[in-house]
């Protein structure tokens, strides 16, 4: 037998109803507080937040766009109409200032001097800077070092027998076989070649596309790598046509030259009476984005002092970049309606929700939308440098990324070693809702929650595995569970009510898994924690895992790597190409600034289980 609903939940499920039928023809404005204030966690209101933070309206929420400035705006009125008090002195908002991209600066210039006569290319139409090149002037003979490929262990490399010291290079782009993903792939780069040609004592370097595979002869964009670290020389991408007046000095056609490399013989050489003058200048675009954090007090006197942290990235990849893995790679917003529309969500939702049961909390809690997630966990990583209470006041974190695709109840929960309790309180929690809970104990992993459990935090992220729209355009609104994410936000909120009412904090414990988070993986294992954020002199550790080679090397938190196996380390990217070329078992020199004064050290990397 049916119920009748009272006139009341009539009313108030026309008005929601109403909001969602006018919300799909205009995808534009936030929804309206009456439909997203029920105390309870309702699928309703999960899809409510997702759609409108996953909207076109948004732009995929990029940090530091208007899109991130509009999400940021939502949440902040979404903590105030819940309750919540600001946390940031007298603000909702912890703002940060992070680099997003770089546009052409002023001077870029180049000018190739063939056989006594210059000629100054045209910027834009013969030439383009490279995004994270060196800027400075240079001017020097050009030598041709192939592929710019040196890996002798592979039978093959361009720099042997080649004097480049003083030189500017020229350099095809892409690999001898044509493959960028067989075996030459992992040195195909850009970053990689220019570090190479660094290495090897070049100034300069200049890049351009062969005929070999018919790809195209363009020059590209300033479209980063994602390591906003500069590749230590002026470097430049160069039109094919260019490229071949150089070469034509030797009388040695380029199709040929290819096609010797292809059959493994390198052709490198100088080229007599062949100068270049570059002058590159590209500048960081920096942006302002924000933190949004707001505080609900513990109801006892003393545990109110202690804090249970709740969080969720709402930033996103805006119109595609680096990190987009759609195939057109053209700009599109990525929607993020999973990643992480859905964690953000389950924010507001339990702070909804826990806003109405204060007296059940006797800790404090914080609710945190992070930014800056997508460009290196860059938001939590600022907030533990700056939080706004006592770090050791933190008892735990809770992340919530990526919840919304739950398949038959299916929910991981990664960090349950990081504390004895978790596992009790997890499974204690999980007897109402029979979720088909599977646990890493490692704090470690691609989300916000490393850089808490980075500082000795016990740690909980929440997440229901990846899929084919991730960091794609189509992982949109429609294909969200919010019924599987209901559940395990219930499931979620009786976990943390456990940690906010027990006598005492839940144990720290260190919990170290070697498998590298994010899939990414290297044939050695250190365990040093990059910190992702900008740093000019090399690469900043946010933490050294514990029991790990790096640790037994007296690595710490807080070194700045800038040396590795004899290769100067500039930034994240080039500390990656040189750990992926260090051997298990074979110590390895290392150099840190440590308080600004240089250490050296010697580390000796583990082969990876």
């Amino acid at each position: 037998m049916r119920h009748a609903l009272p006139w009341h939940r009539w009313t108030r499920l026309l008005a929601v109803t109403g909001w969602l039928v006018a919300a799909a023809a205009l995808q534009a404005a936030p929804p309206p507080d009456s439909a997203v204030s029920n105390p309870q966690i309702t699928s309703a209101e999960v899809m409510a937040h997702i759609r409108y933070l996953a909207s076109d309206e948004l732009q995929g929420r990029g940090s530091g766009t208007p899109g991130a400035e509009k999400a940021a705006a939502y949440l902040t009125r979404r903590f105030r109409v819940a309750g919540l008090l600001p946390a940031v002195q007298g603000s909702y908002l912890q703002k940060f200032g992070l680099v997003v991209g770089v546009r052409m600066g002023q001077p870029n210039k180049a000018v190739l001097t063939i056989g006594g006569q210059p000629t100054e290319l045209r910027l834009r139409e013969e030439f383009l800077p490279v995004a994270f090149t060196r800027n400075g002037q240079v001017a020097a003979e050009v030598v041709f070092a192939g592929y710019g490929i040196s890996q002798p262990q592979l039978g093959y490399d361009d720099y042997a027998g080649l004097d480049v010291r003083g030189k500017i290079v020229l350099l095809l782009r892409h690999t001898p076989d044509d493959d960028d993903h067989g075996k030459f792939g992992p040195y195909a780069p850009l970053r990689y070649k220019i570090m190479t040609a660094r290495e090897k004592g070049a100034v300069g370097a200049i890049l351009f596309t062969g005929t070999q595979g018919n790809r195209p002869d363009d020059l590209g964009d300033l479209r980063t790598d994602g390591s906003f670290g500069d590749s230590g020389i002026p470097a430049i991408i160069l039109r094919r046509r260019a490229a071949e007046a150089m070469l034509a000095v030797t009388g040695r056609p380029l199709a040929d030259l290819q096609t010797a490399m292809a059959h493994g013989q390198p052709q490198s050489f100088a080229l007599p009476g062949v100068r270049a003058d570059l002058t590159t200048n590209v500048v960081s675009e920096r942006r302002t984005t924000a933190n949004v954090v707001g505080r609900l007090p513990g109801s006892d006197p003393q545990l109110a002092r202690e804090y249970v942290v709740i969080g969720a990235h709402y930033d996103h990849l805006g119109m595609g970049g680096v990190h987009s893995l759609d195939a057109s790679g053209r700009p599109a917003i990525h929607h993020g309606a999973d990643d992480n529309a859905s964690g953000t969500a389950g924010v507001l939702e339990l702070a909804q929700y826990f806003a109405a049961r204060r007296k059940m909390v006797k800790r404090s809690l914080l609710f945190v939308g992070f930014s800056g997630e997508e460009l290196g966990l860059l938001g939590s990583a600022y907030f533990v440098r700056k939080s706004p209470v006592p770090l050791d006041k933190i008892v735990a974190m809770i992340n919530l990324d990526m919840i919304g695709r739950s398949r038959e109840g299916q929910v991981q929960v990664i960090g349950t070693g990081t504390s004895p309790q978790w596992k009790e309180w997890l499974e204690a929690a999980n007897q109402r809702y029979r979720l088909a809970m599977r646990g890493s104990g490692s704090g470690f992993g691609a989300s916000d929650q490393q850089s808490f459990y980075a500082r000795n935090i016990p740690v909980l992220f929440f997440f229901t595995g990846a899929h084919a729209d991730y960091h794609r355009p189509s992982d949109t609104a429609e294909k969200i569970n919010a019924e599987g994410e209901v559940k395990i936000l219930k499931f979620v909120a009786d976990t943390v009510e456990r940690v906010a009412r027990a006598p005492e904090r839940p144990t720290f414990t260190r919990s170290d898994e070697t498998a590298s988070p994010g899939g990414v993986s290297f044939g050695v294992y250190l365990g040093t924690i990059p910190d992702y954020s900008e740093n000019p002199d090399g690469v900043l550790l946010s933490g050294v895992r514990e029991g790990s080679p790096a640790e037994r090397g007296d690595v710490r938190a807080g070194d700045i790597i800038v040396e590795f196996g004899g290769r100067r380390v500039r930034n994240v990217q080039e500390y990656t190409y040189a750990l992926r070329d260090a051997k298990p078992d074979v110590p390895v020199k290392m150099v840190v600034l440590r308080h600004g004064q240089r250490v050296e050290l010697e580390v000796t990397p583990a082969a990876r289980r």
